[in-house]
């Protein structure tokens, strides 16, 4: 990535000229944190930095707070004039456009985009808690007779009131069908649904889009129709653990049937992904759900730990130790980083920019479930003691025609953040993490107020290393990433722990705003749909 006039600045700044009196401080979302014994920063921002710094430069930027200038804290730091103070001033030009530092007079507003949530809008669809499958962690405890469907009435009053009540900006909706049951079970909702969906689309000229995560054990008609452009589908498949954690409801072994509908979709044109769960006797098999992944040629594994919801509170092979959890995905990351499957979890945030809230329950998802309740989270499917749980906020009013919503029930999940839990709010994961799932949360306190306490430990392990690897350069981001670094050496500053190095990351939805500066643009410009992953260093 090329540095606006670096070499000039540079000059300006050693030669004591306006450049260097500019007041720069650290960005106010700067999270720093150590790693095997050496400091690392990061900004939940655009551009994604990441900041691995020795000591001494440790201190230099200790010292940029409150507003100072470049070479004021040259001045601190004890360096000499000429080479050593030119090489300081042009990584602190690399930390400014990386958004580690600001201009405290002319802050570059790209670091304050955010995702416009105002040009896309979501409706989630639960058609059915019924499934043929017996999953032995199944958080909604599914099976054949698990309660009604979502009726076709319900179905299409939710679909005409989403699009009544969309905001002008919005250009894309999305259709998603989740919930505690297998979705295609009630196909003939989700059939009759997504043709309505699209039908409004089209009136309004917006781009329609459709998802479904399924358990892969479906007939004909639904493959058929899950083969129809614009919906795309991610797979619940456990690979090599299929048949104990994953039998059929009658017992037997779901995999066959499960491969035979993946491929068929991708024979159709749609990316294999899957969603795979571990319980505890499974963290051991991590590796071999990679590699099993990649001889299916699943490009995309995400993967979790067994819920403590559900039956996944009661079975005897329960959730896994967090820690032990951690320790296998870094193993299977980087087993998938070699045989071309991206490998990721929940709990992998720091590469996102984060709003402080973890999930569409704080950022009010809307989700109406087969008993014509509307939900906030996707394990909430059943509206029964809908006055106790936290994540009911409203219900069809089918009298009225329209969706009658809670407000008390949504303020308090969009006051479940980061900031507001006591564990949580100095902490570097906070803008990300933001105190883990709320329904888990739930699980292990009794309240949504509290912090996910396994997620935590997943998170604080895995994080810190990526994030170390990635700004040391053991792990090179991909193309689509547009990615620019830069480094500081005590060889050039000639002093002892005067030395750091950063990478940024531009995520998808920045991408347009940051190459609208020339300035910004790569040498070699990221062809569209380059990959946003990474691969290892040689």
């Amino acid at each position: 990535m090329r540095l606006c006039s670096e070499p000039d600045r540079a000059a300006a700044v050693d030669a004591g000229g306006r450049e260097g009196h500019r007041r720069l401080t650290p960005a106010p979302g700067l999270r720093v944190f150590s790693w095997r014994g050496r400091t690392q920063a990061h900004v939940s921002a655009v551009p994604l930095p990441y900041l691995s710094l020795g000591d001494g430069l440790t201190e230099a930027l200790r010292s940029f707070d409150g507003g100072r200038a470049v070479d004021a804290v040259a001045d601190d730091a004890g360096l000499p004039p000429g080479a050593p103070r030119a090489a300081f001033a042009r990584f602190a030009v690399a930390l400014e456009q990386a958004g580690i530092l600001l201009d405290s007079e002319r802050p570059d507003p790209i670091h304050g985009l955010r995702p416009d949530e105002r040009r896309g809008a979501s409706l989630y669809l639960f058609p059915t808690n019924r499934c043929n499958l017996g999953c032995v962690y199944c958080y909604a405890s599914s099976g054949p007779a698990a309660g009604p469907r979502l009726s076709d009435d319900d179905a299409a009053l939710a679909i005409d009131r989403f699009f009544e009540g969309l905001d002008r900006e919005v250009e894309q909706v999305s259709l998603v069908f989740h919930g505690g049951g297998e979705p295609t079970v009630a196909l003939a909702v989700m059939r009759s649904a997504w043709r309505r969906f699209q039908a409004h689309a089209e009136r309004k000229g917006l781009r329609a889009r459709g998802s479904t995560i399924t358990n892969g054990v479906f007939g004909s008609e639904a493959r058929a129709f899950l083969s129809e452009p614009g919906i795309d589908v991610m797979f619940s498949f456990d690979g090599p653990r299929q048949a104990a954690q994953r039998p059929t409801a009658g017992g037997r072994d779901s995999r066959a049937r499960v491969v035979e509908n993946m491929r068929a979709l991708a024979a159709a044109g749609k990316p294999t992904r899957a969603r795979a769960t571990l319980t505890r006797e499974g963290v051991a098999s991590f590796r071999a759900l990679v590699e099993d992944a990649a001889e299916l040629k699943i490009a995309d594994v995400q993967v979790e730990p067994a819920s403590i919801v559900g039956r996944g509170a009661t079975t005897v092979d329960g959730p896994p130790e967090p820690l032990a959890f951690a320790e296998a995905y870094l193993d299977a990351f980087r087993l998938g980083l070699r045989l071309g499957v991206r490998v990721t979890t929940a709990a992998f945030n720091i590469i996102r920019v984060g709003d402080g809230s973890y999930c569409g329950a704080v950022r009010s998802l809307r989700g109406v479930t087969p008993d014509g309740y509307v939900s906030s989270c996707v394990e909430a499917t059943r509206g029964e003691d809908a006055a106790r749980n936290p994540f009911m906020v409203g219900r069809i009013d089918r009298i009225g025609r329209r969706l009658e919503l809670w407000d008390d029930k949504v303020e308090s999940l969009r006051g479940r953040t980061g900031d507001s839990l006591p564990h949580c709010r100095t902490c570097y994961m906070v803008d990300t993490c933001a105190g883990g799932c709320l329904s888990r949360a739930l699980a292990q306190t009794g309240t949504i107020h509290a912090r996910d306490e396994h997620n935590c430990i997943v998170t604080r392990r895995i994080n810190p290393e990526l994030a170390a690897d990635i700004a040391e350069g053991r792990l090179l981001p991909e193309a689509g990433w547009l990615p620019f670094s830069a480094s500081l050496t005590e060889a050039e500053t000639r002093r002892r722990g005067m030395e750091g190095r950063v990478v940024a990351l531009v995520p998808t939805f920045a991408r347009r705003a940051w190459l609208a500066n020339p300035d910004r643009r790569p040498f070699l410009p990221a062809p569209p749909g380059a990959p946003t992953w990474f691969r290892p260093a040689a």
